[in-house]
Parts: structure tokens; C-alpha cells; sequence
């Protein structure tokens, strides 16, 4: 009388244990290149907003005797307020003509800030302004 053999279909443990071990090397690899892309966005998003923020100033600038006293708003003729997640800004030494516009990105240790002055001059890490 012939035995039957009966296979059990699905997987085995070591089946198993290799996908997980490739799926984790694949993890290992793809989150911190992730997280790499993310503060590349947050430092584009953070000199964009400077350059916004001095845009309007030196617009003001133009029509008035001083940076001081433009006020803040995003309508025409007024200095912008950027909104970028992750990312705050400020206008500091603000006079007839000087200012100087930082951001502040944050869980960001390369670049935790970026400036510009009235000159151009961009104050924090040079890598931080590469495109």
C-alpha cells in the first residue's frame, strides 16, 4: 500500500529569521539616509525664509529712511513672517541700517543656525547654505 506524504505548506523559522535579518539591514540603511533628506529640506526651507524675511527689509528699506520700524505681516510693503515647521525666525540688531535675520532649526546639531546680515554676509556653517 503506497504511504502518503503530506506537505504542510507555509514558512520555516529560518525563512522567517532571514527575511527579518534583511528587512532590518535594509532599515539600517534607509532611515538614516531619510533622516539626512529631512534636514537637507529643513536647512533649504531655513535660508529660503532668510532670504524671504530680508526681501522684505530691504524693500522697506527702499521706501524709508530706516529697516527699523517695518512692520511685520505678510501683506505688501510690510516684513514678512515666515512660517516654516521646524524652523523659527528672528530680526535682530535692528536699526537706520543694520539687521540681521536668523533662523533656528531645530534637532539639527550641523546646522542649528543660519543668518544674514544687511551686507549679504550669512553668518552659521557654510555647508548649511549649499543647495
Amino acid at each position: 500500500m503506497p504511504v502518503e506524504i503530506h506537505r504542510k505548506s507555509g514558512f520555516t523559522l529560518l525563512e522567517m529569521m532571514i527575511v527579518v535579518a534583511i528587512i532590518g539591514i535594509i532599515a539600517s540603511i534607509a532611515i538614516p539616509a531619510y533622516q539626512e533628506y529631512v534636514r537637507q529640506g529643513r536647512r533649504a526651507a531655513a535660508a529660503a525664509g532668510i532670504l524671504d524675511i530680508a526681501q522684505d527689509l530691504e524693500r522697506w528699506r527702499l521706501n524709508s529712511p530706516s529697516y527699523a520700524g517695518c512692520p511685520s505681516g505678510t501683506d505688501n510693503n510690510q516684513c514678512g513672517t515666515t512660517d516654516v515647521d521646524f524652523v523659527s525666525f528672528s530680526v535682530s540688531n535692528l536699526s537706520a541700517t543694520t539687521y540681521t535675520v536668523t533662523a533656528t532649526i531645530s534637532n539639527d546639531n550641523t546646522c542649528p543656525t543660519m543668518s544674514i546680515d544687511q551686507s549679504g554676509i550669512r553668518g552659521g556653517n557654510a555647508a548649511c547654505w549649499k543647495k
